[in-house]
């Protein structure tokens, strides 16, 4: 049996492949029980975490590890989008954005590829899939840095799914609603 992670750091709803038990984070308590409500299966362990905070990210790992032991599969699927004009952007959403989506990404692999068992693979998953879009420059950049992250990760032989991409046929509030068309 695989031990899957969904780590989406929006508070969205994590799904595993059928069958196996999982994990999946997200800040909020509330969003966390219509999560798990949704997902109507014992098998699935929700924990709340915030990838901002590096003590957070640790204490995921401890109860990742207590709950599943080795892990199968990482999915690192958080993102926050904020639609700012070049003139618009600030330091602090700049840093708030990089925060989420691209330290936050590298912590938490950091934290959890230890409990990836012999074969397992880390997922990162994105809207942008290398497009670039106006009024995202602080996203798309943030996105790029995971994404070059990915590279040194396959090159080290740490996992070989550099290009692999996730389908769960549910919908996952990812990126702010920037999934769902919102801010198009």
């Amino acid at each position: 049996m695989s031990h899957v992670v969904d780590a989406p750091a929006t508070g969205g709803s994590g799904v595993s492949a059928a069958g196996d038990r999982f994990a999946y984070t997200g800040r909020s308590d509330r969003r966390l029980a219509e999560a798990q409500a949704a997902l109507g299966t014992p098998l699935a362990h929700p924990v709340r975490s915030d990838v901002t905070d590096a003590g957070v990210i640790d204490a995921l790992r401890d109860q990742v590890a207590d709950r599943l032991g080795s892990i199968g599969h990482l999915f690192v699927n958080q993102g926050i989008a904020e639609f700012q004009t070049l003139e618009e952007v600030r330091e602090e959403s700049w840093d708030r954005i990089f925060d989420v989506n691209a330290k936050g990404a590298f912590f938490t692999v950091q934290c959890l590829a230890p409990l990836l068992s012999e074969g397992g693979a880390i997922v990162f998953t994105t809207v942008s899939n290398d497009q670039i879009f106006p009024g995202l420059s602080a996203y798309s950049a943030a996105k790029e840095a995971v994404a070059a992250f990915s590279k040194v990760l396959a090159a080290a032989a740490l996992y070989l799914a550099v290009e692999a991409t996730f389908t769960t046929g549910v919908e996952l509030t990812v990126d702010g609603g920037f999934g769902q068309g919102l801010g198009a």
